[in-house]
């Protein structure tokens, strides 16, 4: 059985959280290849509309004589867009504008808040998941955005030179914004599930410190939480991977569209000898 989120690090990501939560049967779905996948992932108009943007003849790859000039954008653009990816491999999502700052204390605070050191199951875990994760899991999707948008920024600030190159370009440019409109309801979720999983997976430990706590708890009883390889800490980690992920599919992505803009055309080399008689 193949696993129906993304090959590479979320991939991975993904099924070990699953595993660990006891919910790796979510992930599976039977094996099919990329052209049963893009169909089952598009609807009737998307369909007709990818038709329609095949159907005629597609642009030819810039002329050999612009081979260097083509070359030359490809390496930039290749090498902003990798710098792209190496910025947030280097991210700490504990350092991320508005993600809080775990300690006893603070966390203790948020359990209170919750009500769930007098609860301590049910909705009060629920609350207390919400108040201390959810700002992670928004700091991620907000850095993910800014990875796109400087994604995308490479292609607008070289728009000049892509179109110098001749129409190929554009092409799969449109192309790929279409296919990305047309498939975004099926491969959105896919990509989201490894958040969804943390989340699920944030709530369950949760759940079940909570229970091992004293009846009044002091902050020092959740210094293991927060500590240096605490249960908090590893979390936090397992979600620097899903951003890693998530940018990294994104950048692969944005390197096949520069790949397919700066294409040139071969030029078979004729023997000087070929056809004399």
């Amino acid at each position: 059985m193949s696993s129906n989120v993304p090959k590479g690090p979320l991939g991975r990501l993904a099924r070990r959280v699953a595993r660990e939560s006891g919910d790796e049967g979510a992930l599976r779905a039977e094996p099919r290849g990329a052209t049963s996948f893009l169909a089952s992932a598009m609807d009737l108009r998307g369909s007709v509309d990818v038709a329609r943007a095949l159907g005629p003849a597609v642009p030819s790859p810039a002329p050999a004589s612009k081979r260097e000039e083509a070359e030359a954008l490809r390496a930039r653009m290749r090498a902003r867009i990798t710098t792209v990816g190496r910025g947030v491999s280097t991210t700490r999502v504990a350092g991320l504008p508005g993600v809080p700052t775990f300690t006893p204390v603070t966390v203790l605070a948020t359990l209170r808040a919750a009500e769930a050191i007098e609860e301590r199951e049910g909705r009060a875990v629920v609350r207390a998941t919400r108040m201390l994760w959810a700002p992670v899991a928004a700091a991620i999707a907000r850095r993910a955005a800014r990875a796109q948008t400087e994604l995308d920024t490479s292609f607008t600030e070289e728009a000049a030179a892509l179109a110098a190159l001749g129409g190929r370009a554009a092409y799969a440019i449109a192309l790929d914004a279409l296919l990305d409109r047309v498939t975004d309801g099926a491969i959105a979720p896919l990509l989201d599930r490894p958040g969804e999983l943390l989340a699920r997976r944030f709530e369950r430990i949760l759940g079940r410190e909570l229970l091992a706590l004293p009846a009044d708890p002091r902050a020092e009883d959740l210094a293991s939480w927060t500590g240096q390889g605490g249960w908090i800490e590893q979390h936090l980690s397992r979600s620097e991977s899903y951003l890693r992920g998530l940018v990294e599919h994104r950048v692969r992505r944005a390197l096949a569209l520069v790949d397919a803009c700066c294409a040139v055309e071969s030029v078979e080399k004729i023997d000087p000898g070929e056809g004399d008689t």
